[in-house]
């Protein structure tokens, strides 16, 4: 029975970090569909504009799930002693942020030596560093937000569904 118990918690614990994966993923594709929306709707037909929403949504569920395989593998072999979903949150959190910030600004990033990639890496560290050191109420804060951003996020994987039916419909039409 308590292993039973384990297994649940642990099946939860993975489809939380799988949905906070989707969070920063889908925010950050919404944000550019929006912003490249009005150009679609000048030059694309109802047909055309779907199958592009669609291939955007069926493409980010694709980069939830290429980037939630290697973070799950990483939080299996944290110790115990480690909060395995602060740590996974926080990972996804400032690795976006890194990210978005090399797409927008990439020709920056083209122009960076090893020197600056070695400081970046380690104020990446740092910063997991600090928000794991700093203690158990910021915890209890990253975990209280987690549990709204897992709605969301639901939704989110719930249009990415949709978007792969609808792919698979004019697959077959």
């Amino acid at each position: 029975m308590i292993v039973e118990s384990e297994k649940r918690r642990r099946d939860r614990s993975l489809l939380t970090v799988f949905l906070l994966t989707a969070f920063p993923i889908h925010l950050y594709s919404y944000y550019n569909s929006f912003r490249e929306f009005p150009a679609w709707l000048a030059r694309l037909n109802t047909g055309d504009l779907v199958t592009t929403v669609a291939l955007t949504q069926f493409f980010t569920l694709l980069e939830t799930i290429i980037i939630f395989i290697p973070l799950s593998l990483f939080m299996a072999i944290l110790p115990k002693q480690i909060p395995r979903q602060v740590v996974a949150t926080l990972l996804l959190t400032i690795s976006s942020i890194w990210a978005i910030g090399a797409h927008l600004y990439i020709e920056a990033l083209r122009a960076w030596g090893m020197v600056q990639y070695g400081i970046a890496g380690v104020i990446y560290l740092l910063m997991i560093l600090l928000v794991l050191w700093i203690g158990v109420q910021v915890q209890r804060t990253i975990l209280s937000i987690n549990e709204r951003l897992v709605v969301l996020s639901g939704l989110y994987i719930v249009l990415d569904l949709i978007g792969f039916v609808v792919l698979g419909i004019g697959i077959l039409i």
